[in-house]
């Protein structure tokens, strides 16, 4: 090799490194923890959290994790704890090893795009091709979200194996078989999508040698597809499935639209590079014929290994913003030899493929962007609630239902509770989720929709966390008495209950009803500081009380859907319209509680160092208050689950097993939590029935093997 070629060669290989450094540098100066990040704590001990709990690493890298069929990555699990037991609960030290493997993929393009390209400019074309890897905006969100982990790991290891096995067909001896061999094995141990190399391997062998023999070619792939299978057993043996997702496989149309999408935004990510790379493609028709086959071969490879890694993340989309990007950062590596393929055949594809690149930084310099913006959405956020961590104790925990929409995206709600844990904050202090009261959750079906635990919990004396996205801050909600003037209407059977001042949608838990005549029910209209709700969330109510000649409505409010807006948005309400069915209102009344549910053993006054019991001994003391109402229900909140539990009055409390089983999993083996927070509440069919009530909320300690 002459000294200029060997020049070359390695600025093919330093110049790109130096470019993705460049890039990715002051990004990692910045980095915070964001959304799935927090799920990090199930890997700490609990208390102080400053410790990895290796018990729990060995579990995760045995075991589906939590309900998941589809998520097992052991390697991810090991490489984030020997990264925190390294650098500790810096973020920046978990980006800094995003970062490094975000570098070994880009040094791994650079020896494909050099080894396969061919022409004058082949070194050129390899370092161009490694440079657009590692600028691409796609590249942005592997090492600027810690939790993208997985993709950077499965990324950086395909494109070792790929590296590997092409130097092993080569004639590099059985050393680079062994290599590729391993580096495909801890790709599939990163993330279940890594099965998609398979094609990346083929296609890496074709453009090396399209006229390989074929028992040439079969023992070149045969240990890899042994190693896939072995893969597939594995999980079939740990996780008892083999799909690797849980969602059902979308139609054919629905499918291919996707991966059109996902392949649209990796060839343009901006009409700059889209224009310049598809100069870039043209540049070989310049050329005389004979490039041509070249040309197309290289094309119809490339395009299918990029189809292979888009079509794993079916479910997905990217958006605009770029999230999800990680999803398909595997399919930027086929899009950027394809470059350097075109770029070493001649000064025309060379220089729109260096146009590409240009093209391709105003785009990632703007994902960064939002990047910093989530930052610091996030950052105030999470202030908000350590500036009240004083507030919090084990009985009156921090209620948080919602965090901010950041890139990469919303917060998990089984996150939340890590907010108020080391690493994440110095104020550590018990913090709950309440998320499925918005969202729907399988670890929490029962309270979608249903706005009473955030009364229960406000009553009870917790700050109830919900962020407003549009004015960029968090609301706490308080519960503050208005007096109230009944202002009668020509109609006997109408009024309207007028507050002196708007009253925060919480401060009323019922309304006390009575008519001078027998009436078989009515509705309420709720008026608000941003207007009605409309007629299709107006509250029918029913059943009453005789009192003497007319009837008394105990309404329960609490579980009206349309409150629950009000309540998160900080939506006050300034009038409620009633109008009866018959008969002619006496008197209306609001009720800031809904009365008291009387149970032998008041569950607030257990002492706080009461002995841990298990979920089942503590269960088997539970007996149902005696009740008139038609439903009677226990609920039960751990950090990250909650339930409703039916029960018949004055009879133990019978849980079922499945319920059982999520709060076990949930609570005691996702979160080592300690603690349960419960309460009963009666409540009839319809919402003027006698015996709407909730007892106090109480709390448990769990044992630690509960």
């Amino acid at each position: 090799m002459t000294a200029a070629r060997s020049k070359s060669a390695v600025a093919a290989l330093l110049v790109p490194l130096a470019l993705a450094l460049a890039c990715g540098l002051p990004a990692l100066f910045e980095l915070r923890w964001s959304a799935d990040d927090y799920a990090f704590a199930t890997l700490l001990e609990p208390g102080d959290g400053l410790r990895v709990d290796w018990d729990e690493v060995a579990r995760q890298g045995h075991e589906r994790w939590l309900f998941s069929h589809a998520y097992w990555r052991p390697l991810v699990t090991l490489s984030l704890a020997l990264n925190f037991a390294v650098t500790g609960g810096d973020p920046r030290g978990f980006g800094a090893v995003n970062l490094l493997l975000h570098l070994l993929a880009v040094a791994c393009v650079a020896g494909l795009c050099r080894a396969l390209a061919r022409g004058p400019r082949a070194d050129l074309g390899a370092l161009l091709g490694a440079c657009f890897f590692a600028v691409h905006p796609l590249a942005v969100e592997p090492v600027c979200w810690i939790s993208a982990r997985v993709s950077t790991l499965e990324v950086a290891l395909g494109a070792l194996a790929c590296l590997a096995l092409l130097a092993h067909a080569r004639g590099a001896g059985r050393r680079a078989q062994l290599g590729a061999v391993l580096a495909v094995g801890a790709a599939l141990a990163s993330k279940e999508s890594a099965l998609a190399w398979l094609v990346a391997f083929l296609c890496v062998d074709l453009l090396d040698a399209p006229q390989r023999p074929w028992r040439a070619r079969l023992a070149l792939h045969a240990p890899m597809l042994a190693v896939a299978l072995l893969y597939l057993g594995v999980r079939v043996a740990l996780l008892g499935s083999i799909a690797g997702s849980e969602l059902a496989t979308p139609p054919l149309a629905e499918l291919a639209g996707a991966a059109f999408h996902k392949l649209a935004v990796l060839v343009a990510p901006d009409a700059l590079a889209g224009a310049a790379l598809l100069l870039c493609a043209l540049a070989t028709l310049s050329h005389a014929r004979t490039a041509l086959p070249r040309f197309l071969l290289a094309l119809g490879l490339c395009g299918a290994w990029a189809l292979a890694m888009v079509l794993p993340a079916f479910a997905h989309r990217i958006e605009t913003t770029l999230v999800g990007s990680r999803l398909v950062y595997g399919a930027v590596l086929p899009l950027a030899l394809f470059v350097a393929l075109r770029a070493a055949q001649g000064r025309f594809g060379a220089v729109a493929a260096a146009v590409a690149l240009v093209g391709l930084l105003p785009a990632g310099h703007a994902a960064l962007g939002r990047y910093r913006a989530a930052w610091q959405t996030l950052g105030s956020a999470t202030a908000a609630l350590d500036a009240r961590a004083d507030a919090a104790d084990v009985e009156h925990p921090q209620v948080v239902v919602s965090m901010p929409f950041v890139v990469p995206g919303e917060i998990h709600p089984m996150s939340y509770p890590a907010l108020g844990a080391a690493p994440f904050t110095a104020h550590v202090r018990p913090v709950i989720s309440l998320a499925a009261v918005r969202y729907a959750q399988p670890f929490a079906p029962t309270l979608f929709g249903d706005p009473h635990p955030l009364f229960a919990m406000l009553e009870h004396g917790s700050a109830i966390a919900a962020w407003q996205a549009d004015e960029t801050r968090l609301h706490w909600p308080a519960r503050a008495a208005s007096a109230a003037t009944l202002e009668r209407a020509d109609e006997p059977r109408r009024a309207t209950l007028r507050f002196a001042q708007p009253v925060e949608a919480c401060s009323i838990e019922a309304l006390a009803i009575e008519t001078d005549a027998v009436a078989r029910g009515g509705v309420i209209r709720i008026a608000t500081t941003r207007g009605s709700f409309g007629a299709v969330t107006d509250l029918r109510f029913g059943g009453g009380e005789p009192q003497g000649e007319g009837r008394r409505f105990t309404v329960d409010l609490t579980h009206h859907a349309p409150l629950l807006v009000a309540i998160l948005g900080d939506i006050r309400t300034t009038s409620l319209e009633l109008e009866l069915d018959a008969g002619a209102l006496r008197a209306v009344q609001p009720l800031p509680r809904l009365p008291v549910l009387p149970l032998a053993t008041d569950p607030a006054s257990a002492p706080a160092d009461a002995a841990p019991a298990t979920l089942e001994g503590w269960l088997a003391t539970l007996r149902a208050p005696t009740s008139i109402a038609t439903r009677l229900e226990l609920v039960i909140v751990s950090p990250v689950a909650a339930h409703v539990v039916p029960c018949v009055a004055g009879e133990p409390v019978r849980m079922p097993r499945e319920t059982a089983d999520t709060i076990r999993t949930f609570a005691s083996s996702a979160l080592r939590a300690d603690r349960l927070w419960y309460w009963f509440v009666a409540r009839g069919a319809d919402p003027g029935e006698p015996g709407a009530a909730r007892s106090p909320v109480g709390f448990v300690a769990l044992r630690s093997d509960a």
